[in-house]
Formats: C-alpha cells, structure tokens, sequence
C-alpha cells in the first residue's frame, strides 16, 4: 500500500484550486437589457368595410408574441376574465396590427397590448380605449 508523499499532494491541491479557478471564471457574462416596449405606442384605429384595424408600434425588440386582449368591461381586466385574446402580426418594422370585427353600435371598448419574450417574459401596456360608431 502506498501513500501520496507531502509533495504530491500539494501539487494535487493546487492543480485542483488552479482547475476551479480557471473554469470559475469562465462564467458567461449575462446582459440584461431594459426595454420599455410601450413607450411610443401610437395607436391608430381605422373603420373599413365593417372591420376595425387597429395598428400600434412597439419598440425595436424581438418578441415572441404579441397579443391584444380586449373587452367591453375595464374590470374584467383585473378579474381576467371575458377577455378576448387575438394575436397581433407585424405589418411593418415595429409596427404591429390585428383585425377587430365588432358589432356597429355605438360602444365602449377596452384593450391592453401583451408581448412576450423569447425567455418567456410576459409585460402588458396600459389600458387603452375607443369607441365604436353608430
């Protein structure tokens, strides 16, 4: 049986502490970068042959989805319910559009702008309004 010498055990301690400290440090840097998607929105809402197009610009970013949930009643924005959940598609660069086909009566609606990231982070804008003509 034989036994490692003083010698070799140091050197097997820092070849150890030399192995943890080049792989430790090896570290890939992360860099979270702040985006506020919202901040120049500029929603336009046209009325065309009985269809409502409601187009928004987004900040330059690359979402995984964008989504528009809207409904007649503000407070099924905090109970998150009766909401209807239509996905937006890019028509241009940052700027995003959906169809909307509401009933011609003069009425309030509510909608909120949701967009996800491709790690999964979910961020809704404010809530935003119009009217639909009589």
């Amino acid at each position: 049986m034989s036994y490692l010498s003083l010698r070799d055990v140091r050197r097997l301690l820092l070849s150890l502490m030399a192995f943890f400290l080049i792989f430790s440090s090896c570290k890939k840097q992360t860099n979270e970068v702040i985006i506020d998607a919202f901040a120049n929105i500029n929603p336009d809402i046209k009325y065309t042959n009985g269809v409502y197009n409601l187009q928004f610009t987004l900040q330059e970013f690359p979402y995984d989805e964008v989504i528009l949930k809207l409904t007649d009643l503000k407070a099924n924005f905090y109970k998150n319910t009766s909401l209807t959940l239509t996905k937006a598609y890019q028509v241009s660069p940052n700027r995003y559009g959906i169809f909307i086909n509401l009933p011609p009566i003069s009425k309030t609606y509510y909608y909120q702008i949701q967009v996800k990231d491709i790690s999964g982070k979910i961020v809704n804008s404010d809530i935003y309004t119009f009217t639909t003509n009589p």
